[in-house]
């Protein structure tokens, strides 16, 4: 009942006119009060007058909003602000990611942590027949120097190393416990010290509002907390999903 009561309010000057011509309009055939006519003629211009200077104000308020947003887009240059559009690293994006899939995760990582912290998740995820492929950095010496030059804790070369064969021995684990299971994990390794790390959520499935993902950038002696990640879907920039797709599938092919 309220909405119509609102109807009635915002609309009184149109009603009242239309009122008023139908009512004339009943005189003049029927000739009942014919010096009434004119006055209710007059009434009821003078109401279209006023709905038709209302009307205009609010055009002219609207382009003038719309004039100032197109001033503002032109100023940014359709510049996205970067502050915005980049978030600092947190690890439970990538759990946000990983729920969400329902039929394959791709992963690229530095030595496999994330895939270490989430192993209930991936097992009952590969169980369900759930497909999981990883790209890690190679354990060549040379490569290896260049991920510990790098990273802001492990410095040197027989700590990162330590640190790869820790979570090599830790996957390894985890493809024991799914020998049997309907999906499959995959792990390549590739000689690269990667200059980014992402998770990529259904990354083919038919209903591409599946396609979700998370990149985050690798920096230089970045603490984790202070590496800049963002989220993309294919829904909302299919282009730059697309582009990071096709990343992991270059690293894939050169990875073995």
């Amino acid at each position: 009942m309220k909405k119509y009561w609102v109807f009635i309010l915002n609309n009184i000057d149109t009603i009242l006119a239309i009122s008023l011509s139908i009512v004339a309009a009943i005189f003049g055939i029927f000739g009942v009060m014919n010096e009434a006519l004119l006055p209710a003629i007059a009434t009821t211009l003078a109401l279209l007058a006023a709905s038709i200077i209302r009307d205009r104000s609010a055009r002219e308020t609207l382009q003038s909003k719309i004039q100032k947003l197109d001033s503002t887009l032109n100023a940014l240059g359709s510049k996205p602000n970067a502050d915005a559009f980049f978030q600092r690293s947190n690890v439970e994006f990538d759990r946000q990611i990983l729920y969400l899939a329902t039929e394959e995760i791709w992963l690229i990582q530095e030595t496999g942590s994330l895939l270490l912290e989430q192993p209930g998740k991936l097992r009952e995820f590969i169980k369900s027949g759930g497909v999981v492929k990883v790209i890690l950095v190679s354990m060549e010496k040379n490569v290896v120097e260049e991920l510990a030059l790098r990273n802001p804790d492990v410095k040197n070369y027989t700590a990162m190393s330590s640190r790869q064969n820790d979570a090599a021995m830790r996957i390894e684990m985890l493809k024991s416990e799914i020998i049997n299971a309907s999906g499959r994990l995959e792990i390549r390794r590739i000689n690269y010290p990667l200059d980014l790390t992402s998770v990529l959520a259904d990354p083919e499935a038919m209903d591409t509002s599946k396609r979700k993902g998370m990149v985050r950038l690798a920096g230089f002696r970045t603490p984790f907390t202070e590496k800049r990640q963002f989220p993309i879907t294919f829904t909302e920039e299919p282009e730059t999903y697309l582009y990071f797709v096709n990343q992991f599938k270059h690293m894939w092919e050169n990875s073995n």
